[in-house]
């Protein structure tokens, strides 16, 4: 990418994000509530930053602080108090009360790689190329082709309560991945 870095609108002006480093890294997403946005990087892992009226501030988190790889493809703010990070091949991590535990397939998920997360009533669902896993209650359950999806490759996931019939929904969205090499910019209300 050519450009790089994250930026905030305040009033009528676009301003880089100078703090962490953010200036000088990809922002593969982002996620977050209130004043606060959690930003998932290229090389620089999880940041935290925080809109203050002296503008932002951050909080970096990387592999030394416990976090699975330094590569966060995607990040989720379930809105509990705690976040999940998704890196490129180092599994999910989740932040509570500052320590990270992380998953791998070697504890239940279907993939290394995770492309997508979404949460709903505690549980908590993962796209990756390999299928999409769930979490919830403590347990882990899988669902590839062989259980009916139309393609291992989870990129998009919709946790929203949708009613169907019979039975509660979500969905799956098997999407291209999106390759804009272009800087992210969030505004404040």
């Amino acid at each position: 990418p050519t450009e790089r870095g994250l930026y905030w609108l305040d009033g009528e002006h676009a301003r880089p994000v100078q703090v962490a480093g953010l200036a000088g890294d990809v922002v593969y997403s982002l996620d977050g509530r209130g004043e606060t946005v959690w930003v998932g990087r290229q090389y620089g892992g999880l940041t935290r930053v925080r809109m203050t009226s002296a503008g932002p501030s951050a909080t970096q988190y990387t592999e030394k602080d416990g976090l699975a790889q330094d590569s966060v493809y995607v990040v989720h703010d379930p809105g509990d108090g705690t976040v999940w990070a998704g890196t490129l091949s180092g599994g999910v991590s989740h932040l509570r009360n500052g320590s990270f535990e992380t998953f791998t397939v070697t504890t239940g998920l279907v993939s290394n790689s995770v492309r997508a997360i979404d949460s709903h009533d505690g549980t908590m669902w993962f796209g990756t190329p390999d299928g999409v896993s769930r979490r919830s209650g403590g347990e882990w359950r899988s669902y590839r082709t062989r259980d009916g999806l139309p393609s291992n490759d989870g990129w998009t996931i919709d946790a929203s309560p949708y009613t169907v019939p019979g039975a509660p929904a979500f969905f799956i969205a098997s999407l291209m991945p999106r390759r804009s090499s272009s800087p992210v910019l969030f505004a404040r209300a």
